[in-house]
């Protein structure tokens, strides 16, 4: 009886790689879209999430009639951008990702006093830091400005005086961050100051980007390698 013949072939794969073409045009072009977005609601006096935001203080005074949050300059809201942020070097060799940020520029304006209010910050930073070594020299960490999770550094001895640091709204964007936390200072949580969350990465912002991402961006299909399967 005759044997069979077997027929043995190697077939090649490609590997493809999907590559976006147009990354830095597709990346401004969704920061753009979010800027947009949060100027908008802000000016609505709503948050990232879409919710009503706390009336202000000055709620229905002469510089803020409609009771509207972040008014009272309007510098703020009129500031609301976005801006690419510098890209680091990769160890690697790979080629950095680039980045935009939305946020709000610009200094406040001088009738806030910023520079008396940055010199207090960085007194009361001093008084502090000093409060805390002294403190730490009698084996408890204590005095102004030190939190109850403040902790050790976790090499070498003595604690991380950098983390202890006082701060004032001397631009937009560092009024826009302590308003978005929560109170944390006496004179803020005696006054009852309200929190303000703008800008956040809500899934309402998220949603918006990737939206202006599938009409913007365009691909091209690459090949890293080709994969042998024996049949």
């Amino acid at each position: 009886m005759a044997k069979g013949f077997g027929i043995s072939a190697d077939i090649l794969v490609p590997d493809l790689t999907f590559e976006v073409t147009n990354e830095l045009q597709t990346v401004a072009g969704m920061a753009a879209a979010i800027s947009k977005a949060v100027k908008a609601a802000t000016k609505a006096g709503k948050d990232a999430h879409g919710k009503k935001m706390p009336k202000p203080k000055d709620a229905g005074s002469k510089d803020n009639p409609d009771g509207k949050a972040l008014k009272r300059t309007g510098r703020l809201i009129a500031n609301i951008t976005h801006e690419k942020k510098k890209a680091r070097k990769s160890k690697t060799g790979k080629k950095p990702q680039v980045r935009y940020a939305v946020k709000s520029g610009g200094k406040r304006p001088a009738g806030e006093n910023v520079a008396a209010k940055k010199k207090r910050a960085r007194d009361k930073t001093k008084q502090a830091r000093a409060a805390a070594a002294l403190g730490e020299a009698f084996g408890a960490l204590s005095g102004r400005g030190i939190s109850s999770d403040f902790q050790r550094k976790k090499r070498g001895p003595g604690i991380k005086l950098s983390k202890i640091r006082f701060r004032t709204a001397d631009t937009n964007a560092a009024l826009a961050g302590i308003l978005s936390a929560e109170p944390k200072d006496k004179r803020a949580k005696a006054g009852n100051r309200a929190q303000y969350r703008v800008f956040v990465a809500s899934a309402r912002y998220v949603n918006i980007g990737e939206e202006k991402a599938n009409k913007l961006m365009r691909y091209k299909l690459g090949e890293k390698r080709k994969i042998r399967v024996k049949k």
